[in-house]
C-alpha cells in the first residue's frame, strides 16, 4: 500500500468528523420518547368502567354465597 492508500483507510476509519452536542443529543432522545408516548397513546386508548375495588356496604361485602363453590 503506497501513502495515499493509508491516507485514505485512516480517512474511513476515523468515520464521520461531525460535531457533536450532549444536549442536542439528550433533547432528541427525551422528545422521540415522548412522542412515542404520545402516539401510542392515541393510538391504543380505550375506555372501560372503573373496576370496583372495594365496597363500603355491608350487603354486598356478605353477599356471596356460603358453601362449596360452584363447579
Amino acid at each position: 500500500m503506497d501513502a495515499h492508500d493509508w491516507e485514505f483507510l485512516n480517512k474511513q476509519m476515523r468515520g464521520p468528523s461531525l460535531p457533536r452536542s450532549g444536549g442536542t443529543i439528550v433533547l432528541t432522545v427525551v422528545a422521540t420518547f415522548l412522542a412515542g408516548i404520545t402516539v401510542g397513546g392515541i393510538l391504543f386508548a380505550h375506555r372501560s368502567e372503573p373496576t370496583r375495588t372495594a365496597s363500603n356496604n355491608v350487603s354486598d361485602a356478605i353477599s356471596f354465597p356460603i358453601g362449596p363453590p360452584p363447579r
